[in-house]
């Protein structure tokens, strides 16, 4: 019966001719089917013989389909790996672009520190690395005062000024001229004062080299200096002090501070030894026709400038204890290359 379906879908349309008693015939592949009327009714059986060569054929026909597919599937291919050699070819003879070099590593930023700073009487505050950030790698108009009192420090005329990504995290070189800040209305009656700056000396302009000075007090005139000897050295209106040798070298960060007390007088510290005392008594008392500034790095009219790189300097309107001074060098000697465990005791240089 499988066989005999697709007869029946063919014999359909002959079904009327059947019925009207008329002769008729179908072609179906190699077979004629007849409708023979002599015998009304009756299909020529004949033909149902001939009903598997109608499978043959498609059978037939459906292989050869397949057959062309496959040829066709087998060109592709054979295009496919073509194209694919061809690309290969192109890759290797192209010379491909260098790959765009690798920039640099900034800078690590400097180490934080172990303790808070000491704010109580910071009359201003100069650090490098915040100016830097602010300014990048351009001559900054004033240092800004980080003690949020407006004391920016001034540049004078000559002054020549580098930044350097080292490892303090950012300095500046100061070779020639300087900066000038002014100070508090009774600065210069003060009973009481503190200077620090972390600074690395690369060389001498003249004999005496400022670090942070108040020279021109007529009769009381306070300054700081660096000399060539490698000494300290405070010429106050009470009297000259210098410290005793060689405290500090070239090349090398320290922390050098000034504490005026009308207890004690003059105290000069490197890192956080100190270096020389000089007794005196009674208020600075500096000239009330003097400058009311102190100068970074140069005198504050100009004179004996430094050569040197600046990490920081603050200025307080009291003396700071020796506990507080300890406590500003270890919350900054890491970004200066101190060990933590560094207590700030320097060598005799000779």
């Amino acid at each position: 019966m499988g066989h005999l379906l697709p007869l029946m879908r063919h014999l359909l349309p002959l079904m009327p001719v059947l019925a009207a008693g008329l002769d008729a015939s179908l072609h179906l592949g190699g077979c004629t089917l007849a409708v023979d009327n002599s015998v009304p009714g009756v299909l020529n059986s004949s033909c149902l013989l001939n009903v598997p060569d109608l499978a043959s054929h498609r059978v037939t026909a459906l292989e050869s389909m397949v057959a062309s597919l496959q040829e066709e599937v087998s060109a592709l291919r054979a295009t496919v790996a073509s194209q694919a050699a061809i690309m290969a070819t192109l890759t290797n003879s192209v010379a491909m672009p260098p790959s765009p070099p690798v920039p640099p590593r900034p800078p690590p930023p400097p180490n934080p520190p172990q303790a808070p700073m000491v704010l109580s009487g910071l009359e201003c505050w100069f650090d490098a690395v915040a100016t830097i950030d602010q300014f990048g790698d351009s001559t900054p108009t004033s240092l800004p005062d980080q003690s949020g009192n407006g004391n920016d420090f001034v540049p004078r005329a000559g002054l020549s000024l580098t930044v350097f990504m080292d490892e303090a995290g950012g300095s500046y070189l100061i070779n020639g001229g300087g900066f000038t800040v002014p100070m508090w209305s009774s600065f210069k009656s003060a009973a009481e004062i503190t200077l620090e700056a972390w600074a690395n000396l690369v060389g001498y302009k003249s004999g005496n080299t400022g670090i942070l000075t108040n020279f021109l007090g007529g009769g009381g005139k306070f300054n700081w200096m660096w000399t060539n000897a490698q000494r300290m050295h405070n010429n106050g209106f009470k009297g000259n002090i210098y410290t005793s040798g060689p405290n500090y070298n070239t090349g090398t960060w320290y922390r050098f501070a000034l504490r005026y007390s009308t207890t004690v007088g003059y105290e000069l510290f490197v890192n956080n030894v100190l270096e020389a005392t000089q007794s005196a008594t009674g208020s600075l008392a500096i000239a009330a026709t003097a400058s009311g500034n102190i100068g970074l790095g140069v005198r504050e009219d100009g004179y004996e400038p430094s050569n040197a790189y600046w990490g920081a300097a603050r200025i307080y309107t009291r003396a700071l204890s020796n506990d507080e001074l300890q406590l500003n060098f270890d919350s900054e000697k890491l970004r200066y290359g101190y060990a933590a465990s560094d207590n700030g005791n320097v060598a005799t240089w000779t």
